[in-house]
């Protein structure tokens, strides 16, 4: 069942060619959850079998599996083609215990400090980068030295703090005391870099980034976006181009809780790529 999901997911992946917003992604899921219930029956059928033909240990797991998978797909059948929460939804629950729903808020908060942080006041920006598809960027030694070397670019062009953002030791220790397993990060949630760019170079999509045009460095190659290959991409180029909508630093320098006492490690700083789909310029 899952192994048809994923190869579910990734023919539908070609959706991503195309911004459909929200409303897409709860066609999206509206498909998935109707593949969902096609698979949980096949699912129950098969462990059925399993047992009739006197597999029972098999069959009676299979049988449970698809039980189990009812529930879920009961809320998902709920929230996508009702538009409202089922009764007895745990999920909430769920998400409170895992703090999914403050990750949430701060990326959020985040990507408008982020436009803040550059002055700028532009609300459309902020919608752009959370309607895009992350992209999963390739690095070498070189680039990585290159992204060393940005990160001073940032720091001398006054566009990354590393201060923590102004907080004490007590403000982070009380903050960390609260959350042990969330780290307090030198530059906080992450950076938006000044200058972005996108180049097709020897049939590969190489990022360029910095504090502007003229002192871009080549920080890595997209090997895929979303769920997509860059050779598919690169297939459909005639139809449809990535366009960089936000890199964003992150990692670097954080502050963790011990037994007692705040400690400070150290992570490599990495880019967060997002890109969108638009028609090509001729």
């Amino acid at each position: 069942m899952f192994s048809f999901l994923n190869l579910l997911s990734q023919g539908l992946g070609y959706f991503g060619f195309i911004n459909i917003g929200s409303r897409g992604n709860r066609v999206l899921n509206q498909i998935y959850t109707t593949a969902g219930i096609l698979g949980d029956l096949y699912l129950f059928y098969a462990g059925s079998r399993f047992i009739i033909n006197g597999f029972i240990i098999h069959g009676v797991l299979l049988v449970v599996a698809s039980v189990a998978l009812v529930y879920f797909l009961y809320i998902n059948f709920y929230y996508y083609f009702l538009k409202r929460e089922a009764p007895f939804d745990v999920s909430p629950v769920i998400e409170k215990k895992l703090g999914l729903k403050q990750f949430n808020e701060e990326a959020t908060h985040s990507l408008t400090h982020l436009q803040n942080l550059h002055q700028r006041d532009d609300r459309d920006a902020v919608h752009e980068i959370r309607q895009s598809i992350p992209a999963h960027l390739i690095t070498t030694q070189q680039t990585r030295r290159n992204l060393q070397a940005l990160v001073q670019d940032l720091i001398k062009g006054d566009h990354l703090n590393t201060d923590y953002a102004g907080l004490s030791y007590h403000q982070i220790f009380k903050r960390l005391k609260q959350d042990h397993h969330r780290p307090v990060y030198a530059i906080g949630a992450g950076a938006l870099v000044p200058f972005y760019q996108l180049r097709h170079i020897d049939n590969e999509w190489r990022v360029f980034a910095g504090n502007d045009k003229f002192h871009a460095r080549y920080v890595g190659k997209i090997a895929r976006i979303g769920l997509q290959p860059i050779q598919e991409v690169n297939q459909h180029a005639h139809s449809w181009v990535p366009v960089l909508t936000s890199v964003i630093l992150v990692g670097g320098p954080y502050q963790m809780m011990g037994r007692s006492r705040v400690y400070q490690h150290h992570q490599p700083y990495r880019l967060q790529v997002n890109v969108r789909f638009e028609r090509p310029q001729f």
